[in-house]
């Protein structure tokens, strides 16, 4: 049981089950995901107006926001892409 949570899983059923305990358990995993999704959807992964980030760091992370949500649906957009256009935009400035 420890070892299926720490390789990801949500929860851990044992045999026997009471198949509506398991449907109520499902069902309150998928909830749970759509807020998750829903929050970050609408708040983002970062708080940029933060009153701690100065003006010079919410402009860049702005961009970097702005980079990533240009290219969230490219599956070969990884990190090291990402890295090197910002180092390429910075050596453009």
């Amino acid at each position: 049981k420890i070892d299926g949570y720490r390789i990801g899983a949500d929860d851990y059923v044992m045999k026997p089950f009471d198949t509506e305990v398991l449907k109520v358990r499902i069902d309150n995993l998928i909830s749970q995901r759509q807020r998750l999704r829903e929050h970050f959807r609408k708040e983002g992964i970062i708080e940029i107006n933060n009153a701690d980030v100065t003006p010079v760091d919410k402009a860049f992370l702005q961009k970097v926001v702005d980079k990533i949500n240009s290219h969230i649906s490219d599956s070969l957009f990884t990190v090291d892409i990402l890295q090197l256009s910002c180092l390429a935009a910075k050596l453009l400035n």
